[in-house]
């Protein structure tokens, strides 16, 4: 271990919620046991697995005294990152999802800077990999790099929008945690949303924070898998959009009004988002997707916010232009989107 963290080496907890992912979880957790930073307590939280995914988490607390397993019936990926916090007794917490993987001195640098700045968020960079049918990683893209120490919440939230920008702000994956800091704030994922949760978890610290610091190395890999752009539409999507704005857009208007919108055009590219899953998913029935256009477009949140959001880019104008316009301009927009990608795909 590198000779800076000789002299204080706090315990972190690193909580790995686990669901359906037998073929990607040993790669995942080998990466943590094989920290080049030991002093680790490895919270694996099976969310109710159903598949071999239980077993795996208990082989590796057979091999590995570090690793705890908590089994849990199915309640999402927030509840069981809750689950990990409750039970945590580290000085810093990071998560890790199950299909990802970390670099080996992931834990090492970041504790490091913490304890240099004292700071109660440290961010990384991270590469994006995409899983290719044969099971290799290809790597498409990557942060770009920054090295920056913040001591005040003002500079910080004057520098926010260029590190969104850069896509650092959204995942909670990406950064340490102190602990005491987290649970001061009383910071939690939102249980039942399954779109958006990072957000309603990190943004409530963002607002509290005093000292934030960014490493310039990419050491988190968030891997996407190819061939799952579309997947079934469920109307707990839109719920979940809607229900992380309405929670975070006060936070955002009373710490960083400048940047409410950029997080208006979020909302407003999720909802769009909910109107082309609609007409991808063809297992839907036209009188199925009618009726859900119409919940989104008869929404009364929805009907308020259009009216005063201030849309970026043409995407985003054009779905403001159809939610305003009602169901028909709505479907439409749903459709369009749907088959310009499908034809994409060709």
């Amino acid at each position: 271990m590198n000779s800076r963290m000789s002299e204080r080496q706090p315990l972190v907890s690193v909580i790995v919620p686990v669901y359906g992912v037998e073929r990607y979880l040993d790669r995942c957790v080998s990466s943590i046991v094989d920290q080049t930073y030991r002093n680790l307590e490895i919270i694996l939280v099976d969310d109710g697995s159903p598949d071999d995914c239980p077993r795996m988490c208990d082989a590796w607390a057979a091999k590995d005294t570090r690793v705890t397993v908590i089994h849990q019936t199915n309640a999402g990926v927030s509840a069981a990152r809750n689950h990990g916090i409750d039970e945590a007794h580290g000085e810093y917490l990071y998560f890790v999802d199950a299909d990802d993987f970390a670099e080996p001195d992931l834990v090492e640098t970041l504790v490091a800077r913490a304890i240099t700045d004292d700071a109660q968020i440290v961010f990384c960079g991270y590469e994006t990999n995409t899983l290719q049918p044969d099971g290799s990683l290809t790597k498409t893209d990557e942060t770009r790099s920054f090295d920056l120490t913040f001591v005040e919440n003002t500079v910080f939230a004057a520098e926010f929008a260029e590190l969104a920008a850069e896509r650092y702000v959204y995942p909670s994956w990406n950064k340490l945690f102190r602990t005491d800091f987290v649970r001061t704030v009383g910071a939690r994922f939102p249980v039942g949303v399954v779109a958006d949760e990072d957000s309603y978890f990190d943004f409530p610290l963002y607002a509290a924070v005093e000292r934030v610091s960014v490493v310039p190395d990419w050491l988190y890999h968030y891997v996407v898998r190819s061939g799952s752009a579309a997947g079934h539409y469920q109307p707990a999507l839109f719920d979940s959009h809607k229900a992380v704005w309405e929670y975070v857009s006060p936070i955002i208007a009373r710490w960083n009004p400048p940047f409410a919108v950029v997080f208006d055009n979020l909302f407003l590219g999720g909802v769009g988002l909910c109107l082309n899953f609609l007409y991808e998913d063809r297992s839907r029935s036209g009188r199925y997707r009618r009726e859900q256009v119409r919940v989104i477009a008869d929404d009364a949140t929805v009907r308020d916010f259009v009216r005063k959001v201030r849309p970026i880019g043409s995407r985003n104008k054009l779905a403001a232009m159809c939610l305003c316009g009602g169901t028909v301009p709505c479907r439409f927009y749903g459709w369009s989107i749907a088959t310009l990608k499908r034809l994409r795909r060709r």
